[in-house]
């Protein structure tokens, strides 16, 4: 890295980089405030060779405020973007308002999931006092993240399972068993965060995936066992539960006696029989005879409840998850109209009623814009729920309670091929993050790296976010933070 270049330039030639900043949009307006009380005894800020602030945000922000036309600042020419971050996370922790230690936190994860700093230079950037075993605990999720990635990588291409996607170019490439050799494997998966992926490393993730996958295939097939046994016992009580047929249609009817045999005298004289009376035969009513024909259906009627039962059941499962899907949708309208955003709801959802209420009549929403999306307005305008900001999407949401998973990933895939920018989610209770996670890799969306955008956010977590920020006295401003507080990646 060159020496700084200290000097005075146009303030309007400054940028701004967020991703670049360890505050990131975090401003403290009562420093600003004091800086513009001592605006000549201030440091120059520190900038890149392309004038984004590295450090010095708030003495900028003091700049403007006091309506300066320059300012002073000292140029380092970057060769890394991480570098430059790590620049600026010492020189924001050396003037000025303190870095938290969630920012410091935020700022490790982030060196490490861009770029993939050892543990030993996130400590040294983040702050000398921190301890490598601080920062490994940090890390842990994204490095469990980044080991399930390499292992399942790493077994695709080496037994041909489907096809992988390329790093560099983005493109699915098929594959065959055995064509790549684990020496290529490992050079093609060697990175910042496998410094020397090596051959016996690759080959214990092969191991350890396929082991992995046998344990998820037999632990599927018991659970598939236990519900066919449970599914065969409830069908046998339904059985003995069932009223077995009579000979006799009388319900009164005496059980058959058995008659013990009785011996016969041969020489005795056999008695001819009495004549037996003419009897009258009765007038049969007509109801009568109604109700013993009734009686012999008895059985064809209890089957027929029975079924009528399963499918009244069947119906008010199929009414519940419907409700759950509006319910849903109008949880997340409701956060979006809390954060001052625009709404969008598909197309064949206003209709339908929370509480007695159609969903198009307690929030306003905005048209979609048919010469922006195109082709792709026909898919998009059924997505369940969108914020957007200033006519851009920024969040879309596919409930998934009464359709399949599948369908809503779909439109989610159209958005992103159309739009870049917006966040995508999945919200379920019925589909399970493990259901979600096992759709979205399917090679359609692996092509395309559908789950680099989309995430899951599950009923339960809903709606608590739902009633935390109903019960909060403030709205919150941040969509991003609501979000990612309850969202988990699909990686």
């Amino acid at each position: 890295m060159e020496e700084p270049q200290i000097l005075s330039i146009p303030i309007e030639d400054i940028k701004i980089d967020v991703s670049m900043d360890p505050r990131g949009e975090e401003r403290d307006h009562d420093v600003i405030e004091r800086y513009v009380d001592n605006i000549d005894d201030l440091p120059p800020i520190v900038i890149d060779q392309d004038n984004h602030i590295l450090d010095g945000v708030h003495r900028y922000e003091a700049h403007l405020l006091a309506g300066r036309d320059t300012i002073e600042v000292k140029r380092h020419r970057m060769e890394h973007k991480g570098e430059a971050f790590i620049l600026s996370v010492q020189a924001n922790a050396t003037f000025g308002k303190a870095l938290t230690t969630k920012n410091r936190r935020d700022a490790a994860r982030y060196l490490y999931d861009r770029w993939g700093y050892s543990d030993k230079v996130i400590a040294k950037a983040v702050g000398g006092e921190r301890k490598k075993g601080t920062v490994h605990t940090w890390l842990k999720d994204l490095k469990d993240k980044w080991k399930a990635y390499i292992r399942e990588t790493a077994y695709r291409m080496y037994e041909g399972t489907d096809e992988y996607v390329d790093k560099d170019t983005s493109k699915a490439i098929p594959l065959r068993k055995r064509e790549w050799t684990q020496e290529q494997i490992a050079e093609h998966l060697s990175g910042p965060r496998e410094k020397a992926l090596g051959t016996r490393t690759l080959s214990n993730h092969i191991k350890y995936r396929r082991a992995e996958l046998k344990a998820e295939k037999e632990r599927l097939e018991e659970e598939a066992r236990a519900a066919e046994e449970h599914a065969q016992a409830e069908q046998e009580v339904r059985a003995e539960e069932q009223p077995q047929p009579s000979c006799d249609n009388s319900d009164d009817a005496p059980a058959e006696e058995t008659v013990a045999p009785v011996a016969i005298d041969e020489s005795a004289e056999i008695e001819e029989p009495a004549p037996e009376p003419d009897i009258p035969t009765p007038d049969v009513n007509q109801d009568d005879a109604n109700a013993v024909e009734g009686d012999g259906q008895k059985e064809a009627k209890t089957a027929d409840d029975f079924i009528d039962v399963i499918n009244q059941a069947n119906e008010l499962a199929d009414n519940a998850e419907r409700d759950k899907h509006t319910e849903s949708q109008y949880m997340l309208l409701w956060l979006g109209e809390k954060m001052g955003l625009d709404l969008w709801i598909a197309n064949n959802d206003g209709s339908k009623k929370y509480n007695g209420k159609e969903l198009s009549s307690l929030f306003k929403t905005s048209p979609l814009p048919a010469q922006k999306y195109g082709e792709a307005l026909e898919t998009i305008e059924y997505i369940d729920v969108m914020w957007m900001k200033d006519d851009n999407i920024v969040a879309a949401f596919e409930v998934e309670e009464s359709t399949g998973v599948y369908s809503g990933l779909l439109r989610l895939s159209d958005l992103k091929i159309v739009l870049s920018e917006p966040e995508l989610y999945i919200v379920s209770k019925k589909y399970s993050f493990r259901k979600v996670r096992q759709e979205i890799n399917r090679p359609t969306f692996k092509a395309i790296l559908l789950s680099n955008r989309c995430r899951y956010i599950s009923y339960r977590v809903l709606v608590g976010k739902y009633n935390e920020v109903k019960q909060s006295s403030s709205p919150p401003d941040d969509w991003r933070q609501i979000l990612d507080g309850i969202a988990e990646e699909l990686l």
